[in-house]
């Protein structure tokens, strides 16, 4: 995808237009800090039963990860990056869950266990999907 395809994409789907440039300039290391500590918020507002809230967080993590470079990042970063990204994913599957998406839990369990094949959770996820759906 050339590079105005990507700036597209984050301008119109990622709601970034004002600072993605910054960001691509951001230590890996920060990002996932970043995406981390929104991670955290997350998880925090999911407990107090506030889903739309902890989905925003959880969606807003995985935006700053995916402007980690994989061509210019040393592997240990890379393999944080996507171990955290699994984890929100499952996070995101979670709140679908309770918001009955049934097709959404499974394609965002599919993508968690692209990453963490024995992952317990995204296969009961997955799993829960697949008989509300009755597949």
């Amino acid at each position: 995808m050339p590079i105005l395809g990507i700036k597209l994409l984050i301008y119109f789907v990622f709601g970034l237009a004002d600072n993605y440039e910054e960001l691509f300039c951001k230590d890996p290391s920060q990002l996932i800090t970043f995406a981390s500590q929104l991670k955290t918020d997350g998880v925090q507002l999911f407990k107090e039963k506030r889903i739309k809230d902890a989905f925003t967080k959880f969606a807003e993590a995985c935006k700053f990860l995916i402007f980690i470079d994989p061509k210019t990042t040393e592997h240990s970063v890379l393999q944080d990056r996507d171990e955290l990204l699994a984890n929100l994913y499952n996070n995101l599957a979670g709140c679908h869950v309770i918001q009955e998406n049934w097709s959404l839990v499974i394609w965002l369990c599919n993508l968690v266990l692209q990453k963490q094949q024995q992952n317990v959770k995204a296969h009961y996820r997955r799993g829960i999907s697949f008989m509300e759906l009755q597949v």
